[in-house]
């Protein structure tokens, strides 16, 4: 069974070489949190194709080399990442 993000976060493409992973718009630090973590598990893969990878309050954006990376997996990986980076006991995220 296919891991799916949270309800309230949603990936979805900026151009032609960039993916959005998006949380809820609010001030939340746990969606900072989960931001932050996402960003770390997808810089630690070194997912080939991948150019840069920017967390910001409540995303993470993802600059890829669409010629070389399969953009519907990196969605799917982006996806499984936010499902399971559930934010650090005390609210500490990795940085």
């Amino acid at each position: 069974m296919a891991t799916a993000a949270p309800p309230e976060w949603e990936v979805f493409r900026d151009g032609d070489s960039a993916l959005v992973l998006a949380g809820p718009p609010r001030l939340d630090p746990d969606i900072n949190a989960r931001c932050v973590a996402v960003a770390g598990a997808l810089r630690r893969r070194r997912a080939a194709g991948v150019r840069d990878v920017v967390e910001a309050y409540a995303t993470v954006t993802v600059h890829c080399d669409p010629l070389v990376c399969d953009v519907d997996e990196l969605a799917g990986l982006l996806r499984r990442l936010a499902a399971g980076a559930a934010p650090p006991a005390g609210g500490d995220a990795e940085r």
